[in-house]
């Protein structure tokens, strides 16, 4: 849960881009980002800044740049979490190689 939705700001795309930073989270590690807390405590984690950790073992087995994906969309701040188009951007690469080519109009031109 973005940390925007506790503090019942505006819910915005940011929040899906926050969740999908959590799901990025859950498939590398099987367990939810912030498991074992409560919905307090997890709320004074985000608003202080923390971020589900990775042990450094797990962080060198991931590709390049998954890492600082997953860590962006869960910013604090909504405004400095990427948008759609620039997580798929940077994830296309991870997945399908360096050369890859979107062959969809919704994205052409925006990589």
């Amino acid at each position: 849960m973005a940390p925007e939705q506790f503090a019942a700001g505006e819910l915005t795309a940011a929040c899906d881009i926050y969740a999908f930073g959590g799901l990025i989270y859950f498939m590398i590690t099987g367990r939810h980002p912030w498991m074992g807390l409560t919905g307090p405590q997890i709320y004074a984690a985000q608003i202080s800044g923390k971020k589900p950790e990775l042990s450094e073992e797990v962080k060198s087995k991931l590709p390049r740049g998954l890492f600082d994906v997953m860590t962006d969309c869960m910013s604090v701040d909504p405004l400095k979490r990427p948008n759609r188009t620039v997580v798929f951007c940077r994830m296309a690469p991870i997945f399908f190689g360096p050369g890859f080519h979107v062959e969809s109009d919704d994205f052409e031109g925006m990589c």
